[in-house]
């Protein structure tokens, strides 16, 4: 997923890129253009998460390289098993509360 910069954000993060990465920040707003088409930031369904050109291919890629080489993403649609998982009842301690009780 390429980061989003929408509204607000975008700024944010620009400001931040400046303050902290001075010599790289127009080299990676420059890269986010080049996946978006020129622009900082795409609502397009189906381009905002993915992106397009050659760098969003490489990074396809490299993103594809290491699911591979980590064994990640390996099924279509991994089961789900919930035989980790055990009722509340079955428990053999009580699970503390966020807050005090009153």
């Amino acid at each position: 997923m390429l980061i989003r910069l929408p509204h607000e954000v975008k700024e944010l993060f620009k400001e931040w890129l400046t303050n902290h990465f001075p010599e790289r920040a127009e080299h990676v707003m420059s890269l986010i253009r080049q996946m978006r088409g020129g622009k900082e930031y795409d609502a397009q369904f189906g381009t905002r998460m993915r992106g397009e050109g050659k760098y969003a291919n490489l990074l396809k890629t490299r993103f594809q390289i290491a699911c591979k080489r980590f064994k990640l993403n390996t099924e279509p649609n991994p089961s789900l098993e919930t035989e980790t998982f055990c009722k509340k009842e079955n428990l053999s301690f009580k699970q503390l509360s966020l807050w005090e009780d009153k």
